[in-house]
């Protein structure tokens, strides 16, 4: 029984091989009646092998029954060897080819079968694939070379996902003037792996210095000029001092310096500032920056409403006061990206001064709160300057409440120029707690050292 079915198979795959005269997937040169004689034993052969279980014989005979004759069931068990052997990316490809093949009327019945199977066949395959992404530091490096299991594969692909079957896949990078790196990794089913590779400068090998003079006095450059670079590797800490300016809305509600509760835009009006911040870039993505800020603000209505007495004149100016510290997670230096921000004002202040006289005498009256807030925000990062200088647009929020307020005035005309407003300092409690905020938008500029910085040093 069995002789009679390996009998079957072997007339079987002889009608269909002898009939891919009939239909070719691609342009193939003249073939001689030895090579489709010798692909249809290869064929028998590697089919037979695949059956018992041997899928890198069937493999080496499928592939040279393939390279003498093009013909999809050559394809189809390719496809399924190589997926037996967990080579998903070769067994796709062969899958893909196969379901490309040009099926005309009068094409042989086994070479329709062997389409339809691997249209079903393949689907399932190719979520299966891993990718793997090989990313390289110091960017830009020329004549880098890349091989993963000794063969080489085009420096174009760094960066990129690219399809790698899995297993274990070892990747050698080499470029002039640096250290080799070799590293081998284990790719599961499905896994999407990025493997960082950061290349350090060979000391040993000289690199010439761009505008050196020479031994002739010129800037151009000689073999005479060669010395050894500093290499230029990424630090994992840096520096980072910055300004900011805009413009500053306050909202929300507060106590009045007569008692009244008030909206806080009828007390302090929008304006402008700026701030200066500075801190610690730690790992390319995080910010620890302390931060003090100082806008002018308009006096509200509130103040608008209290007219001073006849033949006195009052002049009032406002402005908020902050100090604190921020948490700032973004982009990589030198790149278009952005950031976010959260953090806390540990001192919080509103101030608003009026400084009047009447005909014999002069008042100061300052009213002070003062808290603490949080803050969060964030904004966009454009380089301006390699990866030192960015432009940073951005926008803030503080939110708090105002936990005490001071009402000072000095002068003897304080009680007819300021008439129902005594000084006082007092906690605020309960009900007087009322939250606020302050909106801050603008642009900034802030300068990066070391740290992620690959500028030359």
């Amino acid at each position: 029984m069995l002789r009679l079915r390996a009998l079957g198979l072997a007339m079987a795959l002889g009608l269909a091989v002898a009939a891919t005269g009939m239909v070719m997937t691609e342009p193939a040169h003249a073939q001689s009646a030895a090579d489709k004689a010798t692909a249809r034993q290869l064929a028998t052969k590697g089919i037979g092998l695949f059956k018992k279980g041997d899928f890198a014989g069937a493999v080496d005979k499928l592939e040279r029954a393939q390279s003498l004759y093009d013909a999809p069931v050559h394809l189809l068990y390719l496809g399924r060897a190589y997926v037996k052997l967990n080579k998903l990316v070769d067994g796709a490809e062969a899958y893909r080819k196969l379901i490309r093949s040009r099926i005309t009327a009068d094409s042989p019945q086994a070479f329709r079968d062997a389409v339809v199977a691997g249209q079903a066949e393949l689907p399932p395959i190719e979520p299966q694939i891993p990718s793997l992404r090989i990313d390289v530091k110091p960017e830009g490096i020329a004549d880098l070379e890349i091989t993963i299991d000794g063969k080489p594969v085009p420096a174009a692909v760094v960066g990129i996902e690219r399809p790698a079957n899995p297993g274990d896949r070892v990747i050698k990078i080499s470029a002039p003037g640096y250290k080799p790196l070799e590293r081998t990794v284990t790719l599961a089913v499905a896994q999407e792996l990025a493997v960082p590779f950061e290349l350090e400068r060979d000391e040993s090998v000289p690199v010439p210095v761009v505008g050196a003079p020479g031994p002739d006095g010129d800037t151009t450059g000689s073999p005479g000029d060669l010395e050894p670079s500093e290499p230029v590797v990424p630090g994992k800490f840096g520096v980072l001092l910055g300004v900011r300016g805009g413009a500053g809305i306050p909202g929300g509600d507060a106590i009045a310096p007569d008692g009244s509760s008030q909206e806080l835009g009828d007390i302090f009006k929008p304006g402008g500032g700026a701030s200066l911040y500075g801190g610690l870039r730690m790992f390319k993505y995080f910010t620890v920056v302390a931060f003090y800020e100082r806008y002018i603000l308009g006096p509200g209505v509130f103040f608008d409403r209290r007219a001073p007495p006849a033949g006195a004149a009052v002049t009032t100016t406002a402005f908020s006061e902050n100090f604190g510290f921020s948490f700032l997670v973004g982009t990589p230096r030198g790149r278009i990206g952005g950031f976010g921000e959260i953090g806390i004002t540990a001192v919080h202040r509103f101030v608003a001064t009026s400084e009047g006289a009447n005909q014999v005498a002069a008042c100061d009256n300052e009213t002070t709160y003062t808290g603490t807030a949080g803050r969060i925000g964030g904004g966009g990062t454009f380089p301006i300057w390699r990866d030192v200088l960015n432009l940073s647009p951005f926008i803030t929020l503080t939110l708090g409440n105002f936990s005490d307020i001071e009402v000072t005035q000095r002068g003897d005309a304080c009680l007819t120029l300021f008439s129902g407003i005594t000084p006082e300092k007092r906690s605020l409690s309960g009900a007087e707690k009322k939250s606020h905020t302050l909106l801050l938008v603008g642009v900034g500029g802030d300068f990066t050292f070391g740290g992620d910085s690959t500028r030359p040093r």
